[in-house]
């Protein structure tokens, strides 16, 4: 089913997918942010059967404080290796999106099984501007995903949150669970805009909340990491449309893997040398 956008200029209909206007070329709405503004009554109603639950556990004040503490202070994460990073610095590259790096010929075609899953996935889930999109993750504690690389780039909200969106799980792995199609459609309220990151967390993660859950256990919660398969790591998965480049960048925090010293070194003097905050976990 195809999903219109009403210019709020000339008031013709476009495909949601594009950024502007097909005929005046206004811009409009961010397709991904659009799709999610179109499940926020769901989301909210989710949220209200949370609470409703939640209440009956004695948790719902708990809950409000998870949604509170998300809203107000979570960011949106991006792991880059060292290697990868310190690159993107010396030849002033904005921060790469598989596709677009593919088709820029900065790296192959991979062929393994999950990045064929990936690619119906995106294909579904941001059909017509998969190339467009940052993946990223949701973080109370300014640690991300490790599995995808040593460095966490923290971002600046200021210069995101209005093309940001969020999905509840990995929308990978919810492709290869549930197989959504036009007569499967995506869970209705598992997506969210920016501002309401909280109202999505809470939904997600009620049931996981207890008498003895403290607030300092929400990061924890929030993303679960498994060393072992990046497959079993839960997080909530931000959306990001266009370009992205190190001065979007709030603050990197380095966990260097066996091996990384001696590159770790060279990456911190170029992190100085744009002062860009840093630390090493």
């Amino acid at each position: 089913m195809e999903i219109m956008v009403t210019c709020s200029s000339c008031k013709e209909q476009y495909h949601h997918a594009y950024l502007h206007c097909t005929t005046c070329h206004k811009q409009g709405p961010y397709p991904n942010v659009y799709l999610a503004t179109q499940e926020q009554a769901n989301l909210q109603q989710n949220f209200q059967d949370a609470l409703l639950r939640a209440k009956k556990r004695g948790v719902d004040n708990l809950l409000l404080q998870l949604q509170h503490q998300v809203d107000s202070a979570s960011k949106a994460c991006i792991n880059r290796s060292v290697p990868e990073l310190s690159l993107a610095l010396h030849e002033n590259r904005a921060l790469g999106r598989y596709y677009k790096e593919v088709q820029a010929g900065r790296r192959l075609l991979d062929d393994d099984p999950w990045t064929r899953l990936r690619a119906q996935a995106d294909q579904y889930f941001f059909h017509g501007f998969h190339e467009e999109i940052h993946f990223a993750a949701l973080t109370l504690n300014d640690s991300g995903m490790s599995s995808y690389g040593s460095c966490c780039l923290l971002l600046k909200e200021a210069l995101i949150d209005e093309r940001a969106s969020l999905f509840r799980e990995n929308t990978g792995l919810y492709f290869r669970e549930h197989q959504p199609s036009e007569k499967n459609p995506v869970t209705p309220g598992w997506r969210a805009v920016w501002a309401e990151r909280g109202m999505l967390a809470a939904c997600k993660l009620q049931e996981q909340l207890t008498t003895t859950t403290a607030s300092s256990d929400f990061a924890d919660l929030l993303i679960q990491f498994s060393p072992e398969d990046a497959e079993l790591d839960d997080f909530l998965e931000v959306h990001i449309y266009g370009s992205l480049t190190i001065k979007t960048v709030q603050q990197v925090v380095i966990s260097p893997q066996s091996g990384e010293e001696s590159q770790t070194d060279r990456l911190t003097k170029r992190l100085e040398e744009r002062k860009i905050p840093f630390q090493i976990a």
